[in-house]
């Protein structure tokens, strides 16, 4: 079983709250720093999937560091 929703071609804010599993202020952070694309269709503001992925494609990796 998958345990990310599958996604539609646009998503809400809610929507692109559960794919990726941060916080709606981190979302508007991200917009609003010009990281992750969203557009506004009448009085809602949606994500598209491809600019969803490209967003989590920009973020940084997670780097292990050694114990010692």
């Amino acid at each position: 079983m998958n345990a990310f929703p599958t996604p539609t071609p646009l998503m809400t804010i809610e929507g692109f709250r559960t794919w990726s599993t941060i916080g709606r202020t981190k979302i508007y952070e991200e917009i609003n720093a010009g990281r992750l694309k969203a557009r506004k269709i009448g009085g809602r503001t949606l994500i598209s999937h491809a600019d969803a992925v490209a967003w989590l494609e920009g973020q940084p990796a997670y780097a292990v560091r050694s114990a010692g």
